[in-house]
């Protein structure tokens, strides 16, 4: 028998990638101001079953983009090396970025996002929130939890893993395909949640073979 079995298989990498950033607190800070002044309701163009939802100014929306581009080029490239595909630097250009304003009985339904790359950033997590997750008990998604769905569920034995359960925290920053599944789950908890999402699109060269995403 071999001794070093590495030797002798390889493995798929296989389904979306999707990838944990820490948001710089410098741009935390501004998101956090900048979306208690926003005005402009974006509840028509989302899919969420949240009250205060607000696009953000686009003069801040290029702003936000510029300092956050080193983020958005790494997750190229990890996304790229993850499906073993040669690194094309392709122009990133976005499409919108609002705020969500999460309280009890708030969620979001599964859905997907318009565009390629898609992100969520969790600018302020109550402790209250963070207290009740911990206390939940069940076996599916604990309260304000981020869900990502990919495949199909399988009768008896779960053999393949469709689901990953994140429990936000303030700071941490999600960047997934924009036709990556998620959901939020509601909680119950007297506070607001405050996060940040957006699309981007990527500027694919002429005769780039299949959108090399």
């Amino acid at each position: 028998m071999a001794k070093n079995l590495n030797e002798y298989y390889s493995f798929f990498n296989w389904g979306p990638f999707v990838a944990r950033y820490s948001c710089p607190k410098n741009v935390l800070k501004r998101l956090d101001i900048e979306g208690k002044k926003a005005e402009r309701s974006w509840n028509h163009q989302l899919a969420g079953h949240i009250k205060s939802q607000f696009k953000y100014p686009e003069i801040f929306e290029d702003w936000f983009f510029k300092e956050m581009s080193p983020i958005f080029t790494a997750y190229r490239k990890g996304h790229c090396e993850y499906h073993a595909l040669p690194y094309m630097p392709t122009p990133l250009m976005y499409i919108d970025l609002w705020v969500n304003f999460m309280k009890a009985g708030d969620f979001n339904p599964p859905h997907i996002h318009g565009g390629d790359i898609s992100f969520v950033i969790f600018v302020d997590v109550p402790d209250k929130l963070s207290k009740e997750m911990e206390e939940h008990e069940g076996t599916t998604a604990k309260p304000g939890q981020l869900m990502f769905n990919y495949g199909e569920n399988s009768k008896g034995k779960q053999w393949a893993t469709i689901a990953h359960h994140v429990t936000p925290r303030t700071g941490d920053m999600y960047v997934f395909p924009a036709q990556q599944q998620h959901w939020v789950a509601p909680f119950k908890s007297d506070v607001t949640r405050i996060s940040v999402s957006g699309n981007l699109k990527i500027q694919y060269p002429e005769g780039t073979p299949n959108k090399w995403f």
